[in-house]
Order: structure tokens, then sequence, then C-alpha cells
């Protein structure tokens, strides 16, 4: 019924042959969109993997409250961008501290019957429910109507949503470091079809190995999978007894939800991979797919272990969230609802999760253990990964030299 008011609303501007779809990753989802309205169609786990794929990275600096675990190679906006240059696309990134700059470059991109990448803060998008502060969301403007205060969004779930023109403000201004949204805003402004898709593909799972294996600091790649093992012994002294089941949480969400598709972005990695055999012939690509996907079952696994079974509390605390993000994702007509009543639920168990520092010394060298054994089967991984890079240049290069 919106759209037919819309139809007659002089202040509207809605994006026509727009087609909303859901994915897992919300970056990888909103690209997929604008790219698929101009005529290029991806699966995502190919977009993920041409981003820059897997790496890992554990931050925890004195102004976090608590620290933030992350399975993905590249931060905003190398990540899309370098996931559109390798498709031969170009995007124009716009970023403004003004609010009312960012609604009018909003319209103006809308105006061109075009739809946009937005960024912003989950905890002030309505359809989320979270007080979970997280600024680097991606997901698409479709259209808005100021005469209704409606604005038409395209997110990773099932359905579209909508938020007032205010909401979203606040969602794109928000301050909430380290992922502060500034009103940014992506749009396509060239698509081509890629000229070269296996070098774009080889050089993308170099920039993975390379991140995992050869990082700067050691609180990213396989250093940091170590660091963050190590970190652990270190918790109950950092955090708070309140604020330890915090973390707990965060570290499973991180992990296994919040747009990962599961085991760290793993699962999308080893799809990437089995659709990258189709421009790359290399001897250890299948043991390496095969290596990635132990090393899924492995961070879920890690994930489990920080709300585990047998403590049920925290068992509670993670079906609630299973639970609160399966109705994120399907976004029925009572999903809001639904999952405030999650949260309430969700805030009994964590006042009852509030562990004594045994119990919590013991569940944290557990996971310890846990992370260890991925960082283990990381390293095989990359290893294999390496592999294929350098049969790939070997590859690459006979072919060069033949008469």
């Amino acid at each position: 019924m919106a759209f037919l008011s819309i139809e007659r609303d002089s202040s509207a501007f809605v994006v026509t042959g727009f087609q909303h779809f859901g994915g897992q990753h919300c970056e990888t989802t909103a690209l997929r969109k604008v790219l698929a309205f101009t005529g290029q169609h991806y699966s995502e786990p190919l977009l993920f993997g041409l981003a820059g794929g897997i790496a890992f990275v554990y931050w925890w600096t004195k102004k976090m409250p608590r620290p933030f675990v992350g399975g993905r190679n590249g931060r905003f906006p190398d990540f899309i961008e370098t996931c559109a240059r390798r498709l031969g696309a170009s995007l124009d990134l716009t970023r403004t501290n003004r609010s009312r700059k960012g609604y009018e470059n909003l319209k103006d991109v809308l105006r061109g019957n075009q739809p946009v990448v937005v960024y912003g803060d989950i905890a002030e998008l309505p359809y989320f429910a979270t007080q979970r502060h997280f600024g680097g969301h991606a997901f698409v403007v479709y259209g808005l109507s100021e005469s209704e205060n409606c604005v038409f969004v395209s997110d990773r779930c099932e359905q579209p949503c909508t938020v007032t023109i205010q909401e979203l403000a606040k969602a794109r201004g928000a301050s909430c470091p380290p992922f502060t949204p500034r009103h940014s805003l992506l749009r396509v402004v060239r698509n081509e079809a890629p000229s070269d898709m296996a070098t774009s593909v080889r050089e993308a799972i170099r920039d993975s190995v390379k991140s995992l294996r050869s990082p700067p600091i050691r609180k990213l790649g396989l250093p940091g999978i170590k660091t963050f093992a190590d970190d652990l012994s270190i918790w109950p002294r950092r955090l708070t007894p309140e604020a330890l089941p915090f973390a707990l949480t965060d570290t499973f969400i991180n992990l296994e939800l919040a747009g990962t598709g599961g085991g760290a972005f793993r699962r999308m990695y080893a799809a990437f991979l089995r659709e990258a055999k189709q421009w790359i012939d290399a001897p250890r690509l299948d043991d390496a797919i095969s290596h990635v996907d132990m090393a899924a079952a492995h961070w879920e696994t890690v994930a489990k272990a920080f709300l585990p079974d047998d403590v049920p509390a925290l068992r509670r605390c993670r079906e609630l969230l299973v639970k609160r993000n399966r109705l994120f994702e399907a976004q029925s007509e009572d999903a809001q609802a639904s999952m405030e009543d999650i949260n309430e639920r969700l805030r009994e168990a964590m006042s009852d999760a509030i562990l004594d520092s045994t119990l919590s010394s013991e569940l944290l060298e557990h996971a310890r253990e846990k992370v260890l054994a991925c960082y283990a089967l990381e390293g095989l991984a990359s290893s294999l990964l390496a592999e294929v890079c350098e049969s790939e240049a070997v590859n690459q290069a006979s072919h060069e030299v033949r008469p």
C-alpha cells in the first residue's frame, strides 16, 4: 500500500526496477544488489572472496570496554572498493559529518534512479532491535518519501524494511568508534564485465594469504589468533564479573552471527574457493577448500565455547541470540516485537551469567584450547592457499612464455 501512495507523492524518490533479496554479510549483500541493478549478477561468496576474503583481527584498546574479534580481511572502504575494482566496476564514495549534507547526497542519488549503499549504527535501526553498537553496517536505500517520513531499506534480511528519515539520519551520523559511519554513501559509477576473472581471483587469494601469514602487527592474521588465545587468561582481570558476560556474547556474535555466514566467515570463503575452480586450476586447491571447511567448523566450536552448554545461563544467552538472529533475518510482521521480548529474556539471562573467578577461568581456558586448535588449522589452510598461489603463478608464467 505504501507504493500506491508514493506514486502520487511529489516528495518521494523511489528507484524503479530495484529488486530486494537477502544475504549473509552486509557489505557483500549491499554491493551485490547495486551491481545486480546495473545488470551484473554475481554470487555473494564470489564478492566476498574478491573483496579480500578471510583474515583475523583481535582488537582491544584502552578506550574499548571489551575486545573485538573478527574474521574478515579488509576495512571500509578498502574491502568493498577492492571487490568492485576486481569486477571492473567503480564506486563513488562520499562522506560528511553534517547530517543535512548526508541527506542531500542521498536524495541526489535517488533522484537519478539509483539505489545507494549507506552505512549506519545498527543500534539506531529499529528493525535490528538491539542496543549493541556497530557503525560499520552497510545496507541499501532504494527510496524515501518525505511526506510519509518513510525510508525504504534493503538489508540482508529476507524482507525489505522501513525506517523514518530521522532514524536513518541518527544511524548514519552515530558516533561509535572504531566504526563511525560519517554519513558514508556509495554509488556505482561504472560497471563493466570483468576482463580477466582468473587474475582477479588469484590476486584475491594472495591478499587473504598475506593478511593471514604476514600481517603488520600481532593483533592481526595468524599472530592475532595466537594473541587472542593468550589474552583470554587476562580477561577476568581486565573485565568486571558483570562485564565478562557481554564480552562472551560479543565474541559469539562476531564469530557466528553478525553477518559472518557462520564459522568466522570461513563458510563463505570455502564457497568462494569452490566457485574459483572454474577460473584457476591448482593441484592443492581441493585440499585448501577441505581445510577451510574444517576451519569453519572449528570456529563454530570456538564460538560455542564462549557460551557453553554446561553453564545454563550462558547456554540460554546463546539460544536466545540465535533465535533473535533468525527473527531479524526473516523480518516477519511481528519480528520487532518478538525480538524485543527476547531482549528482555536476554537481560535476565545475562544477569544470571555472572560467574565466579574459578568458573570464568575454567571457561576461558577451555575456550583458549579451542582457539589454539583453530590457530593450528588456519596455519595449515593458509599454507595450502599459499601453495595454490605459487602453483598458479608458475602456470601463468608458463603460459606467457609459450611461442
